[in-house]
C-alpha cells in the first residue's frame, strides 16, 4: 500500500520510471494540487506527467514541447473517457466522461463529487516485468455527480506545465539511510570535477564506450588509480594524520553488471602507462596480486626482491605499489576462516593502514613459518578491490565483521546498469584516450616529486563546522560500520585535489568529499549493516542457506560430511534462537536438502553426519534415520 504522510494531501508512492527501481516507496504524491515527485529522480509534475512516466517512461522535458505531448493527452483521455477539445490559444477544454465509459464503471465504487480531484491511490504503482502497471490503477478517475459540476474545466498549457509545487524537504525521519533493497546511485559529476583531469576523462570516456556499466565501478577504480600514482611519494599531513590515497574498494553489483569490464579497464591502463607498467626486475611499477589463500602468501606476493649486484647470493627488498584484486569478496571471507587463513583479513588491514613517515624503511608485515622461514615486508603501499554481487554477503558474512574492523574501512561502491548493453551501438574503444596521458602526467608528477598537500586553512575551517557534521556523528554511533566516515571523507578530499594536481586540498575537495560520503559512501555502508545485523540472528531462510553452503564448503575441504555437532559449535548458528534453529533443521530435512545419516565406523568412529543429497551417494530418500558402514557409504562413491 501507499505511504500516507502526516499531512493529509501527502502520499508516498513508488517511483512511476523504470529505470528507478525503487522497491521502496520514494515518491511523493500531492492529493490536492495532483503533482508528484521523485527524490531520487529529482523529477516531478502533474498528473499528464506521471501519465507520461508510468506508459512510456518519458520525462516532463521529453515530451512537453513536442508532438507527443498532444498525443499523450489525447491517449489518457480515451483510457479515462473523457473528450479532449483542442482550443486555439494552445489550450484543452476537458469534459465530462462518456457514457460508455461511466457504464462501464458503475461497479459499486464510490467516486469522487468533482472532476478533477482525485481521490487517495488504491494500489501502489508497480514495476513489473511487462512495465509499469496502467495509470487507471493508480489514479481512479472521477465523475461529476452534479450539473454544477459538469460544466468544462479550461486547463491552460501553463497549468499543465506548472509541474512540481511540493516540499522538496523531508523530515529527517523520511530519508531512508538504510534502505538495502533500493541500492544508491551517485553522479560523479555531482563532485564538480574539474575538466582536463585524469578523473573526468577517464569517466567520460567509460561511458561513452560502456554506457551499460554502473559509472560508480568507474568512478571507484578512479580513486584507486589516483592513489597507486600517489603511493606513498604524495600525500597530506593533517590533523595529526598522514593520508595515503590507499583504499579498500568493494565493487557490488549483479551478474553481468559489467564489474569485471571495469576492472580490466584499470589493469589496461596500469600495464599501458609509462612508469605505472609492473617490471619484474627492477620492483618499479604497479604489481597487480589476484586471490591469495592465506596471510602468509599474501606477504610472500606482496614482497618483491630484485637482483643485488653487489651480493648477488642475496635479492634485495624493494618497496612495492600493489593493487590487490578479490573477484568475489565472499570467497575471500570463507577462506579467511578456514584453517591457515584467519589471518588474512588482519593482512589486509595491516597493509591498508600503513603509511610511511620516516626517511628510512619502515616494517609493514612479518612472518614466521617452517615452510617459509622468516619473511618481512617493508614501505609497501596497498590498495583493494573486492568483487561481489548483491546477496552473497548475506550467506558468509557475520556481525563479528562489522565490529572486527574489516568492513568499515571498506567502501561500498554499489551499482545497477543504466541501460541494456547493445551490440548495434558499440563504440569502438579509443586506442589513444586522454585519460592515458594525464594518468601518465599524474604518476610523473606524484612519484618524481615527493610532495606532501596539506589542508588550506579554509579547509580546516569548513571541516570543523560542516553542517552535515552533526548528522554524521549521530550516523556513527549507530554502528561501528559508520566509526571511519571522517578519515574517508579526508582521504576522497586529497585524491581530489591530487587529480586536479592542487597544492592545498581547497574547500570544494572537502565539500564534495562530504556530498560522496553522505549521499552514497554511507548509504553503502548501512546496506552492509543491514545484510547481517538481526536477520543473521533469526532468518529461518537465510540459516537455511547459511547451512548449505556451509555443508558444501566443509565436504570441499575436508572430502567427509561434518557431524551434527560440528554445525551446532558454527557462532551464527549458535547466535540464532533455539527455535529459528529447530524450524531450519525440521525443514531442511523435510524437504530433503540436506539429510541425516548416521555412520557406524570410519576414522572417527560412530558419528552422526549432515550431507548434501549430491553426487552418487546412498540413495539419499532412505537414509534419514538409517546406519550405515563408513565404507558402505563413501567407498566407491564420487565427489560432491
Amino acid at each position: 500500500a501507499a505511504i500516507k504522510d502526516s499531512r493529509s494531501e501527502g502520499v508516498k508512492v513508488r517511483c512511476p520510471f523504470s529505470h528507478h527501481v525503487d522497491n521502496r516507496p520514494s515518491a511523493w504524491v500531492n492529493t490536492q494540487k495532483q503533482t508528484f515527485y521523485c527524490g531520487k529522480c529529482e523529477v516531478g509534475g502533474d498528473v499528464i506527467d506521471f501519465y507520461a512516466a508510468a506508459k512510456h517512461d518519458l520525462e516532463p522535458k521529453q515530451f512537453h514541447q513536442s508532438s507527443e505531448f498532444a498525443r499523450i493527452v489525447q491517449e489518457m483521455a480515451d483510457e479515462l473517457g473523457i473528450s479532449i477539445v483542442s482550443m486555439s490559444d494552445g489550450g484543452y477544454v476537458v469534459e465530462a466522461a462518456t457514457d460508455e465509459w461511466e457504464s462501464n464503471q458503475a461497479d459499486g465504487d464510490e467516486l469522487e463529487s468533482s472532476i478533477g480531484v482525485a481521490p487517495e491511490p488504491t494500489t501502489i504503482v508497480e514495476q513489473t516485468e511487462d512495465g509499469p502497471i496502467s495509470y487507471e490503477d493508480f489514479y481512479e478517475p472521477t465523475v461529476p455527480a452534479s450539473s454544477e459540476a459538469s460544466e468544462p474545466i479550461t486547463i491552460s498549457n501553463e497549468d499543465v506545465l506548472r509541474g512540481l509545487e511540493l516540499d522538496d524537504h523531508l523530515d529527517e525521519e523520511d530519508q531512508d539511510l538504510f534502505n538495502i533493497e533500493d541500492l544508491p546511485s551517485y553522479d560523479w559529476r555531482d563532485l564538480g570535477v574539474a575538466e582536463n583531469t585524469f578523473l573526468h576523462s577517464w569517466m567520460v570516456q567509460a561511458e561513452l564506450e560502456t554506457p551499460w556499466v554502473p559509472s560508480e565501478f568507474y568512478l571507484a577504480l578512479a580513486f584507486q588509480a589516483i592513489g597507486m600514482a600517489c603511493g606513498h611519494s604524495t600525500t597530506s599531513r593533517s590533523f595529526g594524520l598522514t593520508l595515503t590515497g590507499s583504499t579498500l574498494c568493494v565493487i557490488v553489483g549483479d551478474t553481468a553488471s559489467g564489474k569485471s569490464t571495469a576492472t580490466n579497464r584499470l589493469s589496461q591502463l596500469i600495464e599501458r602507462a609509462a612508469g605505472s607498467s609492473w617490471d619484474s626486475s627492477l620492483g618499479s611499477g604497479i604489481k597487480k596480486i589476484t586471490s591469495t589463500a592465506s596471510a602468509e602468501a599474501l606477504t610472500q606476493r606482496v614482497r618483491t626482491d630484485i637482483h643485488d649486484f653487489n651480493d648477488p647470493d642475496n635479492p634485495k627488498e624493494v618497496p612495492s605499489n600493489v593493487w590487490y584484486l578479490e573477484d568475489e569478496l565472499a570467497q575471500f571471507i570463507s577462506r579467511s576462516r578456514r584453517a591457515g587463513g584467519e589471518h588474512i583479513k588482519q593482512r589486509v588491514m595491516r597493509f591498508h593502514d600503513f603509511s610511511k613517515t620516516k626517511d628510512e624503511p619502515e616494517m609493514v608485515a612479518e612472518d614466521h613459518s617452517l615452510s617459509g622461514g622468516y619473511r618481512n615486508v617493508h614501505d609497501t603501499y596497498f590498495t583493494a578491490s573486492f568483487l561481489t554481487q548483491n546477496d552473497s554477503l548475506r550467506v558468509l558474512a557475520e556481525r563479528s565483521d562489522l565490529v572486527s574492523g574489516f568492513f568499515n574501512r571498506m567502501m561500498f561502491f554499489m551499482g545497477v546498469s543504466k541501460e541494456k548493453r547493445s551490440f548495434s551501438r558499440v563504440v569502438s574503444p579509443d586506442p589513444d584516450p586522454q585519460y592515458l596521458a594525464k594518468f601518465e602526467r599524474m604518476w610523473k608528477d606524484c612519484q618524481n616529486k615527493p610532495r606532501v598537500i596539506p589542508f588550506s586553512d579554509e579547509s580546516s575551517l569548513l571541516i570543523d563546522s560542516h553542517p552535515l557534521n552533526d548528522r554524521m556523528e549521530t550516523i556513527r554511533q549507530i554502528s561501528p560500520m559508520f566509526s571511519r566516515w571522517q578519515h574517508q571523507m579526508l582521504r576522497f578530499a586529497f585524491l581530489l585535489a591530487v587529480n586536479e594536481n592542487s597544492a592545498l586540498v581547497e574547500p570544494r575537495h572537502v565539500n564534495a568529499a562530504y556530498d560522496l560520503i553522505s549521499r552514497y559512501i554511507i548509504p553503502g555502508a548501512s546496506s552492509m549493516v543491514q545484510y547481517v545485523k538481526t536477520p543473521e540472528k533469526n532468518d529461518k531462510k537465510l540459516l537455511i542457506e547459511k547451512t548449505i553452503e556451509w555443508l558444501g564448503k566443509y565436504y570441499d575441504k575436508h572430502g567427509r560430511w561434518p557431524e551434527t555437532r560440528v554445525l551446532r559449535a558454527i557462532r551464527w548458528w549458535r547466535e540464532a534462537d533455539d527455535e529459528t534453529r529447530k524450524r531450519s533443521m525440521d525443514l531442511m530435512l523435510s524437504e530433503q536438502a540436506i539429510i541425516q545419516v548416521t555412520l557406524l565406523d570410519g576414522p572417527d568412529g560412530a558419528r552422526t553426519t549432515l550431507v548434501l543429497p549430491e553426487g552418487d551417494f546412498v540413495p539419499y530418500y532412505d537414509c534419514n534415520n538409517k546406519k550405515y558402514k563408513y565404507s558402505d557409504f563413501y567407498d566407491g562413491r564420487r565427489l560432491r
